[in-house]
């Protein structure tokens, strides 16, 4: 996933951003911007004004995100809460049954679930509980990793063949510099009636 210069609009949708949380006080205890090392850029919230994704402004660069994420939010981050990871895991799981429910009816093909920005594979080991075919990428799997979760990106969809009954981006559009192609490329790997889950941080929760 790369970095690069602040977008125009919101990376979704193209619409305009705004500042967040709005124009009036930010939250007690909220820091509206921050920066990645003293003297460096800053970096600020936007909210879609249509779509209501929440973004950075403007998008780090690569060397900027490993200095953010590098050493913290990495497999050891999720192993220390590895408890509390299975356990969002397995709500997932269950908020998704009415999507997931008639795609393992019985009698049908094992269905294929794709799970991008997968962490340690929780969730895929869920669905492979459930009969699924199932397989996580996350670019900061370690080459230890188990078969649940392999190591890659968004760049790495292209090399993947489809097609999958569902395909979930976790919170994980709002950190991408280019979410459309993201999701552009995770579509053509949707099976017929297929589902795209996209859940992502905006203040609505839309």
């Amino acid at each position: 996933m790369s970095g690069g210069p602040a977008a125009a609009g919101c990376p979704a949708c193209g619409a305009p951003l705004a500042p967040w949380p709005g124009a009036g006080e930010p939250a007690p205890g909220f820091d509206p911007f921050f920066q990645v090392a003293p003297g460096g850029r800053v970096f600020r919230h936007r909210e879609c004004a249509a779509c209501g994704l929440l973004a950075t402004a403007p998008t780090p660069t690569d060397a900027e995100l490993a200095e953010v994420y590098g050493g913290r939010y990495d497999f050891a981050w999720f192993q220390r809460r590895r408890a509390l990871k299975r356990l969002q895991a397995r709500h997932r799981w269950w908020r998704l049954r009415r999507w997931r429910g008639s795609s393992a009816a019985p009698g049908a093909a094992t269905p294929r679930l794709l799970d991008i920005g997968a962490g340690q594979g929780d969730f895929v080991r869920c669905a492979r509980r459930a009969g699924w075919d199932a397989v996580g990428l996350d670019p900061a799997a370690p080459g230890e990793a188990d078969d649940a979760v392999r190591r890659g990106g968004v760049e790495a969809l292209a090399a993947l063949s489809g097609p999958f009954q569902l395909i979930t981006f976790w919170h994980c559009l709002e950190h991408l510099p280019a979410p459309r192609a993201a999701l552009a490329d995770a579509a053509r790997l949707l099976a017929p009636g297929g589902r795209l889950i996209s859940p992502s941080s905006t203040r609505g929760k839309r």
